[in-house]
């Protein structure tokens, strides 16, 4: 199976790096030629050349909702230019330590024939995925079904200018990147099925992160990690030196030995 990863960064280069070197270290023994694809839109002066990536590719920085939209449709968009069974999206600061994992969600996808893996990112009480949005910290993608179904590109730009007003009428401000990738994969479900068929073909074919759910715990909490899993997202880097730890994995590269030597 052909796994390659698109990694997407501002400004945590370090967390970034770590993430290949899991993956070169850890991933790459259970999967066949991973590639990994870095979208950097930070200070070019702080990331000059590439670490462990195979591509790199610096973009602007517009603003926060749409850089992150765009640093994903650059990324996937290039991923596909290649042969590939499914891809693997991840914000830097997201490891995913445990490969054994990876390849049972991706078989299990394979054997149901899902198109997307992710899971609602709203709060508890929102269980209907009409009204919530899909997590895009970290997702998968079935690359066939993207080839021929097209969730990507987003094109934040464009559907903010188009539809801001109503957005604005609706009592909400920004285009979220959340909500625009729920929008996006419901329109790319609606090219097989139409009307009634639809919504229950889009909950077929979504393989849902039950055990991340609830992902918003309220308004100044959200749940970072699922060890069960072995997915970490934590923001904390006290918790993450001692997940690189525990795991025994804090010499696996020079990014990793010089994080968990930091003091904090």
């Amino acid at each position: 199976m052909k796994l390659w990863v698109l990694i997407y960064t501002y400004d945590k280069i370090e967390e970034a790096c770590i993430q290949m070197e899991i993956i070169r270290n850890i991933r790459s023994k259970h999967f066949m030629d991973i590639k990994i694809i870095h979208t950097y839109n930070g200070d070019k002066k702080s990331y000059t050349k590439k670490y462990l990536e195979d591509d790199l590719i610096y973009l602007d920085n517009p603003w926060h909702y749409e850089w992150a939209a765009n640093m994903m449709d650059k990324g996937i968009e290039k991923l596909l230019e290649y042969n590939l069974d499914y891809l693997i999206i991840n914000a830097s600061d997201v490891w995913r330590i445990l490969p054994e994992k990876i390849v049972n969600i991706l078989s299990k996808m394979e054997e149901e024939g899902k198109i997307l893996w992710s899971c609602p990112w709203w709060f508890p009480d929102q269980k209907d995925r009409r009204w919530v949005w899909l997590a895009c910290d970290t997702f998968f993608l079935n690359a066939k079904r993207e080839k021929e179904n097209k969730v990507f590109p987003l094109n934040h730009k464009k559907f903010y200018n188009q539809y801001i007003d109503l957005i604005r009428y609706m009592g909400k401000n920004n285009v979220l990147v959340e909500a625009l990738l729920a929008s996006r994969y419901i329109t790319a479900c609606s090219n097989i099925k139409k009307d009634t068929q639809l919504w229950s073909y889009a909950n077929e074919s979504i393989h849902i992160l039950k055990e991340r759910m609830p992902v918003i715990l309220s308004h100044t909490e959200r749940k970072y990690n699922v060890p069960e899993i072995w997915l970490y997202t934590d923001h904390n880097i006290k918790t993450k030196k001692k997940i690189l730890k525990d795991h025994n994995i804090e010499n696996i590269g020079i990014y990793t030995k010089k994080f968990c030597q930091k003091e904090g």
